[in-house]
């Protein structure tokens, strides 16, 4: 009997499945810890300020990691999605893009800064 092989649409639904669940499971992992690590802060309180800066870098960085995974979660299915759209959709896509991304680092470089 013959093999069957995959479609390249198959193959291409398959990643974007496939990005968009692993994106969303990274990221609710890192937010869940960011949380976790957050309780602490405010449950211990009276911390010294070394330990207390550690943690809040620490939150800052799962912050970042689940807002990456989203965003690779997110980016590859949202590409597929316009890739077939006129023109004026995949600009606005890539914008959209840019911007999600600056307003990522710049959250993380401000959370570094405050």
């Amino acid at each position: 009997m013959a093999k069957k092989n995959k479609s390249t649409a198959s193959e291409r639904t398959d990643l974007s499945k496939f990005c968009a669940f692993w994106g969303i499971a990274i990221a609710a992992t890192f937010f869940v810890i960011g949380g976790l690590l957050r309780l602490i802060i405010g449950a211990i309180g009276e911390i010294s300020g070394n330990v207390e800066n550690v943690l809040n870098t620490v939150y800052s960085v799962t912050s970042f990691l689940g807002q990456l995974a989203l965003l690779i979660g997110v980016a590859i299915p949202a590409y597929r999605y316009v890739r077939g759209k006129t023109k004026g959709w995949r600009i606005f896509y890539w914008i959209a893009l840019i911007i999600f991304t600056f307003g990522v680092v710049f959250g993380l470089i401000g959370s570094f800064l405050g």
